[in-house]
């Protein structure tokens, strides 16, 4: 997992670091020329200040007010720019963090479901196991039953069959000593 590796921890004191000496840096070359343009305004209007000293108060705001104004005609637009890269810029790294923690709690709940899956899957596999081991026992139970019952009809039929056989016998053995044994009225009648 990134969060709270060593990775996430070197980058996150890198992108500190970076932030600390570009910040200040940016900020420092902004004020440099922005002292620079105001220097620049000043001079020039120390130069009117100095010019119109003799002449008239009059003539000394009519001039700066036009200095001013033609000065904040120029930096309405600057500032409406800069105004609106910078609300691109957040809504950018808004959208940007959004997109980040979307992914992320995707990312989560998609472990979280595969892992629930894994789990009923388990147990839906133990179940299984159980289930088939219920009808193995039950199969083999009803096969010995059915085993017991063919073993008892086949040991019934077999002895009524012996039994059977025995009359036979005994019938066409009592008949061949029948047969066998000379009869009374038999020997005089023939010879």
């Amino acid at each position: 997992m990134y969060f709270g590796s060593v990775r996430f921890f070197r980058h996150l004191i890198l992108t500190v670091l970076v932030l600390i000496l570009v910040v200040p840096t940016f900020f420092a070359i902004r004020l440099g020329i922005k002292y620079h343009e105001s220097a620049g305004k000043l001079a020039a209007v120390q130069e009117v200040v100095s010019k119109y000293d003799a002449s008239g108060q009059d003539e000394l705001v009519g001039h700066l007010s036009e200095l001013l104004n033609s000065s904040f005609d120029k930096q309405i637009p600057t500032f409406q720019q800069q105004v609106d890269s910078s609300m691109n810029a957040q809504l950018n790294a808004l959208h940007t963090q959004i997109n980040g923690d979307i992914k992320n709690q995707l990312s989560a709940v998609q472990k979280t479901m595969d892992k629930s899956l894994s789990d009923q899957e388990k147990s839906l596999s133990g179940q299984q196991a159980r289930t088939q081991q219920q009808l193995t026992s039950l199969i083999k139970s009803q096969t010995a039953a059915i085993e017991q019952q063919f073993n008892k009809k086949l040991d019934e039929q077999t002895s009524e069959i012996i039994k059977q056989m025995n009359e036979t016998l005994s019938r066409e053995f009592a008949l061949l000593e029948q047969q066998g044994s000379p009869q009374p009225g038999a020997e005089g009648g023939n010879g």
